[in-house]
């Protein structure tokens, strides 16, 4: 993950771009990974951990009527995450992770990860095995790859 890390790195210094996280399922892990590198200041404004439905709220936007019709671990929701530390934070890409990493339910392992831009809002579905940890882990590594594509994808545009 070392080398994807310093790709987006690179890839937002070289294009000028920051980036603000909003986390549920992976309490701060995605953030840590985001500034475990030298220079991450240059890039990385703002995390933050919205464990609940009402800070989610507060904070970053999500509308009330988009968790009642589609549950808090969904895409939309996952989107109007993503958009709304984007715009709190005022950077160029918001990613958000929301999901179920367990160690109990039925729905243990599903995740949707957001990323908003000023061009689109976009979200990934995924289901991951094994226990807490390594969803956590695997949701982080797979967010970072997206970022990484959204960031290559955001050259072109």
């Amino acid at each position: 993950m070392e080398i994807v890390l310093k790709n987006i790195k690179e890839g937002l210094d070289a294009q000028g771009l920051t980036v603000a996280v909003a986390e549920s399922c992976t309490g701060g892990s995605l953030a840590s990974m985001l500034t475990s590198i030298p220079g991450a200041s240059n890039y990385f404004v703002l995390g933050c951990v919205t464990y609940t439905e009402d800070m989610k709220k507060k904070l970053l936007g999500v509308q009330q009527k988009t968790l009642d019709l589609h549950t808090v671990v969904s895409a939309e929701v996952a989107m109007e995450m993503a958009e709304g530390v984007r715009k709190l934070a005022g950077t160029d890409i918001g990613i958000a992770t929301t999901g179920y990493a367990g160690p109990d339910g039925k729905d243990v392992g599903r995740v949707y990860i957001g990323i908003s831009t000023k061009y689109r809002n976009t979200f990934y579905a995924m289901h991951y095995a094994g226990d807490r940890g390594e969803i956590i882990s695997e949701v982080c590594d797979n967010a970072l790859m997206m970022l990484k594509c959204e960031i290559r994808e955001l050259r072109v545009e």
